[in-house]
């Protein structure tokens, strides 16, 4: 390389850093590429160009750069997280979870790599995996709310809605606004046909989980079970009004409305 290039090289590293840090990811993202072109095996600057696609929603060009990273530096701490949250991004779970594992295995206490983890055993069906890690964590923090949500989660996808009750209750003692606790202990509750309670905690997930049509859709239909139907039309538009696809609201309201 010679030095006019390598000198246009440190321009464009740069320019590139300078982007990132004003938050213009797509332009830096074109230039990470342009050196890339030159240095193809650094990892810093797969990493950067990762993160860069990654902001841009190009998820699977940063699970590539992510992925050679960590090729060519062994246990590149920051690249395996990376890598795990991009696969998870695209819903390609199974394969997330061993960059994620090898990242855990570097730093066995990062508690938000646990619950990552966890989310993934949890969505590829190993609910006894999920656990194990969520209770290593809770040594390291045993009053984390979000830990305690992800034991209640473990609890209520093996069927123990006790078990599953009882750690969202503290998750919510520590945190009233937690949303997702307030919801599943809502699913919880209408499992149990305590309308009057699943109505309740569907009604703080609403409030305290905005921009998400589950809460809605549940606390409507709990609605409707009650006989309170023009609330829970209510409800169901409230939910199209967050997404105009929500095929559960859709189908509910027409049903209510007949």
């Amino acid at each position: 390389m010679t030095p006019q290039q390598l000198q246009q090289l440190q321009q464009l590293l740069q320019r590139a850093e300078t982007r990132t840090k004003s938050g213009d990811h797509a332009e830096a993202r074109l230039r990470f590429l342009k050196i890339l072109d030159y240095v193809p095996d650094n990892p810093d600057l797969l990493f950067a160009a990762g993160n860069a696609a990654r902001h841009c929603g190009l998820f699977e060009e940063a699970v590539k750069q992510f992925r050679l990273a960590t090729e060519i530096r062994t246990g590149f701490f920051a690249a395996l997280c990376n890598l795990g949250a991009s696969l998870k991004a695209v819903q390609r779970y199974e394969e997330a979870i061993k960059p994620l594992q090898q990242a855990a295995a570097l730093q066995p206490d990062h508690l938000a790599l646990s619950m990552q983890l966890a989310d993934l055993y949890l969505k590829t069906g190993k609910p006894d995996k999920a656990r194990e890690v969520l209770e290593r964590a809770a040594q390291v923090a045993p009053d984390n709310p979000e830990i305690l949500c992800g034991l209640g989660n473990c609890a209520l996808t093996r069927k123990n809605l006790s078990e599953a009750k009882a750690f969202y209750h503290r998750a919510l003692q520590l945190k009233p606004d937690h949303g997702d606790a307030h919801y599943n202990l809502g699913t919880i509750m209408r499992e149990w046909k305590h309308l009057d309670e699943a109505v309740s905690c569907f009604r703080n997930a609403v409030r305290f989980k905005p921009g998400t049509t589950a809460p809605l859709v549940d606390l409507g239909e709990t609605l409707q079970l009650l006989g309170e139907t023009d609330e829970s039309e209510t409800v169901f538009r409230q939910a199209l009004s967050v997404d105009p696809h929500c095929d559960l609201a859709v189908h509910n309201l027409l049903v209510s409305m007949q």
